[in-house]
C-alpha cells in the first residue's frame, strides 16, 4: 500500500514547481501542474433586465447591465410615464461612498440611465 506524499513542516515546492504549505498532499509528478486541470470560463450571451421588467439579450458577452451596475446606490422613481433613477441617499455610508461609488458617481450614472443608456 502506497501513500500520498506529504509537504515537510513549514512547505515545500513540489516536483511541479508549485509550493505546497506544510502537511498538504504533495504534488510529486512534473508534468501534473495544477492549472492543467482548470480551464477558462468563457462568457456566454444571456437575457438580462435592463429596466424593471425588461429583459433582452446582451448585444456581447462582455456588456453589463447599467442598472445591474447601480444596485441599492440608487432607487427607481417615476418621471410622468418615464422611469428614472436617483440616488439613494440612505444607502451612502458616513465617508460618503456606496459600494466604492461615490455620490456624484452615482448621479452620473443615473444621468446616463436616465439619458436612454442602458450598457456599461
Amino acid at each position: 500500500m502506497t501513500t500520498q506524499a506529504r509537504a515537510k513542516v513549514g512547505g515545500e515546492i513540489g516536483a511541479n514547481g508549485e509550493w505546497y504549505e506544510g502537511g498538504k498532499f504533495l504534488n510529486t509528478v512534473k508534468e501534473n501542474a495544477k492549472k492543467d486541470g482548470s480551464h477558462v470560463k468563457v462568457a456566454k450571451v444571456r437575457n438580462v433586465e435592463i429596466e424593471p421588467g425588461v429583459w433582452v439579450m446582451q448585444p456581447s458577452a462582455n456588456a453589463k447591465p447599467l442598472i445591474g451596475f447601480i444596485g441599492r446606490g440608487a432607487e427607481p422613481c417615476r418621471n410622468g410615464s418615464k422611469f428614472c433613477m436617483t440616488p439613494r441617499m440612505a444607502a451612502f455610508a458616513n465617508d460618503g461612498t456606496c459600494g466604492g461609488v461615490t455620490l456624484a458617481e452615482m448621479q452620473a450614472i443615473c444621468n446616463r440611465y436616465n439619458a436612454g443608456e442602458r450598457w456599461l
